[in-house]
């Protein structure tokens, strides 16, 4: 960029308001390079530390977050209109979350001890250690601007990594306190940049950089350019798509419950999450009174500016997002589905739009078909099971999904016949808070997962370490001595000997073999 070209901006809005929050200068594609090339020079020292030592830094993290949460929560609902408590608890207790099962299951999972039961390796011990790759690349979504990306950041870094992480532009205030909270708490320097810009230059950029992996959370679209683009590279990626999430509430299922957790989990943040009940099923014997109490409870939702007392759902993000659910409603409608609450933009300053609930629906209507990121559910009936599993599959997606049933056990087995990578019974939506599970979905919900085991695995390689008996055993006592050169005369009957000794079936011909094998694994000079 010459001296005479003038710099990109990125402007936050609160769409609850239309203000500007702040302006901030975008990053250039060459700095973008540049905090790569930092964040791996950066990355080699850090990843000589010990877990421990990593996992210090991200305790006095999560101290710091707790202090200052309101804090990280009211810039959370400038930037998204969200509520503030509905930001302190979906984004915030994640990562808080997240640093309290690392520090009890990290150690563990980065080394792991395995036991070897083979009599031939009885004087070896192997270990299984999880290596970082490297610097890892990150484009994360606006809908839950610090609960994805922070969530995502820490845990690349207890595995050892570096990131450079590039938030939605919509969000890149959260994002920026993301780097300030973990800097503040000791986290050296270049070992997390944060990039704000745009998706085309400062998000392509990231995507065409010396990276060693990319983790990216938005629309399937974006998800699979991204994807291509890193596959012609052999760069490696984590990708969670969205969804399209059934809701399936059988005959014995607590109305009261279902009813409740479903409209709360389709409408908070407004119906932008990923893993909301994007479409509700109810059986025929259950369906009126399903639907009747649906419809009161959307209607009795306070909708306002979230920095505001007592608002339940908050705006859209943003005025294009409303009309893109004003076009899906409007279609679904021509096409005969009947609006029960709702069904139109609020007249108000902001980007809001009414809570929605919309019956008469079938799968052909964009409100079924496509991904509907807004405050809107289609309810739909079903007779029986066979029925009920079938329209839950007829998606392209596979994030998650809920069943309602007071017999859990067969709530489960419902589950089992469900296309999702986590199905909940009598709840929904709220999962991506456990951090013992594992995050992310199948088909065009996109691949790998996050959080957990899992999530440490992602970003790490796995090397098997395997110590055999020092010089001082003497070699005619050590197993290896058994398949090393030279063979004896009747290696392969000393050796078909060993199979049915260490594997067969049978005891007392089992024990008929153990003298030849004896006298192989003691030495054959000793017996």
């Amino acid at each position: 960029m010459s001296e005479s070209e003038e710099r990109e901006t990125v402007k936050s809005f609160n769409p609850a308001s239309g203000d500007v929050n702040d302006e901030i200068e975008a990053a250039t594609p060459a700095e973008v390079d540049e905090a790569v090339e930092a964040a791996r020079e950066a990355q080699k020292s850090w990843a000589s530390r010990s877990v421990e030592e990593r996992l210090h830094v991200l305790d006095v993290f999560q101290d710091h977050l707790i202090r200052r949460r309101e804090e990280v929560a009211r810039t959370i609902a400038s930037e998204t209109g969200k509520p503030v408590g509905e930001g302190l608890v979906t984004d915030l207790i994640p990562v808080i979350d997240a640093v309290r099962f690392l520090k009890k299951r990290g150690p563990e999972v980065m080394e792991t001890r395995l036991d070897l039961d083979n009599i031939m390796v009885m004087d070896r011990k192997s270990k299984i250690v999880r290596e970082p790759l490297g610097v890892l690349g990150m484009i994360t979504p606006w809908n839950y601007p610090f609960g994805i990306p922070g969530s995502q950041v820490i845990y690349a870094l207890l595995a050892g990594n570096a990131v450079v992480l590039k938030p939605a532009r919509e969000t890149t205030l959260t994002g920026l306190k993301i780097e300030e909270i973990l800097v503040d708490a000791g986290l050296p320097e270049d070992l997390l940049h944060v990039v704000p810009g745009g998706g085309s230059t400062v998000g392509q950029a990231l995507i065409e950089s010396d990276i060693d992996q990319m983790t990216f959370t938005g629309s399937n679209e974006v998800g699979e350019m991204i994807q291509e683009q890193c596959a012609e590279r052999g760069v490696p990626t984590t990708m969670e798509l969205g969804g399209s999430d059934p809701a399936v509430v059988l005959d014995d299922a607590n109305l009261d419950n279902a009813t409740s957790g479903i409209v709360w989990s389709r409408f908070m943040n407004c119906g932008q999450t990923c893993a909301a009940a994007k479409r509700a099923y109810a059986h025929d014997s259950v369906f009126d009174e399903f639907r009747d109490e649906v419809v009161r409870k959307v209607e009795n939702l306070r909708v306002g500016n979230g920095a505001e007392e007592n608002v339940d759902m908050g705006p859209l993000i943003d005025d294009g997002a409303v009309e893109e659910i004003e076009r899906q409603v409007e279609e679904s409608v021509e096409m005969g589905a009947e609006v029960l609450a709702g069904g139109e933009r609020l007249d108000r300053e902001g980007s809001f739009y009414a809570p929605t609930v919309l019956g008469n629906v079938t799968h052909d209507m964009p409100v079924i078909r496509e991904e509907t990121f807004g405050p809107v559910l289609p309810l739909m009936s079903f007779e029986n099971e066979d029925e009920a599993v079938k329209k839950a599959n007829d998606t392209r997606f596979g994030l998650t999904a809920s069943v309602w049933t007071r017999d859990t056990d067969r709530g489960e087995r419902v589950a089992r016949r469900i296309e999702a990578g986590t199905v909940v019974i009598n709840d929904h939506g709220y999962t991506y808070g456990i951090n013992e599970t594992p995050w992310g979905g199948f088909k065009d919900s996109g691949h790998g997962r996050t959080h957990g085991v899992w999530g440490i695995e992602e970003v790490t390689r796995m090397k098997h370490i395997n110590k055999g008996s020092a010089d001082t055993v003497p070699r005619s006592l050590r197993p290896e001595t058994t398949w090393w050169f030279p063979y004896s005369d009747d290696y392969l009957e000393t050796m078909g000997d060993g199979i049915e000794f260490l594997y067969g079936n049978g005891v007392v011909r089992r024990a008929t073999k153990a003298p030849k094998m004896l006298k192989e694994l003691i030495g054959r000079d000793k017996l």
